[in-house]
């Protein structure tokens, strides 16, 4: 996730709550907020609203950061939720599914063959992945993204356009 300069977030492992500056709430900065789940897909509204009112309750809040990942690739903090694994397996597999896709598509592979293979890219991964490889979890992470885009379309312009969204990205190097 990324949060742009001057904006405030909270931010929860189920939930990101991005707000706008005005007067009223402190913590929710005006009370205007668009929240979505880490995974972008829109859910978790009910209980970012139940944080909020619950944080909003508390005289005081402590806060703690594990890490922090600037765009400069430059990393801050100790990562004691292996985050930083997950962010490279991330990064890594979004790069080559978009790349190997990219050729599938120039070549004339059709969207049901693409579909079969990710199905099967993702039958694989999910067998080999064990518990607490967090830079598998997020291979398998964006697979299902990739599957979820091929299968959602008859055509194929949603899923070149993320591919080509994802490939004119400059590449994340990450760094302490």
């Amino acid at each position: 996730m990324e949060i742009p300069p001057r904006t405030a977030h909270l931010v929860n492992p189920l939930t990101s709550i991005a707000t706008t500056q005005s007067a009223g709430n402190p913590f929710l900065l005006g009370g205007r907020s668009s929240a979505s789940s880490v995974g972008g897909s829109g859910a978790g509204f009910d209980e970012s609203i139940a944080l909020s009112q619950l944080l909003n309750s508390k005289s005081a809040v402590s806060i703690a950061v594990d890490l922090i990942v600037f765009d400069t690739g430059k990393i801050i903090g100790p990562d004691e939720g292996n985050t930083l694994t997950y962010l490279r397996g991330w990064v890594t597999a979004e790069r080559e599914i978009a790349s190997l896709l990219h050729t599938a598509l120039n070549s004339g592979t059709t969207s049901q063959l693409i579909i079969e293979q990710l199905r099967q890219l993702l039958a694989q991964f999910d067998k080999d992945t064990i518990r607490g490889a967090y830079d598998q979890l997020a291979r398998l992470t964006q697979i299902r993204h990739f599957l979820r885009l091929a299968a959602s379309s008859a055509d194929t312009l949603v899923l070149r356009n993320e591919i080509g969204r994802i490939l004119s990205k400059p590449i994340t190097t990450f760094h302490r």
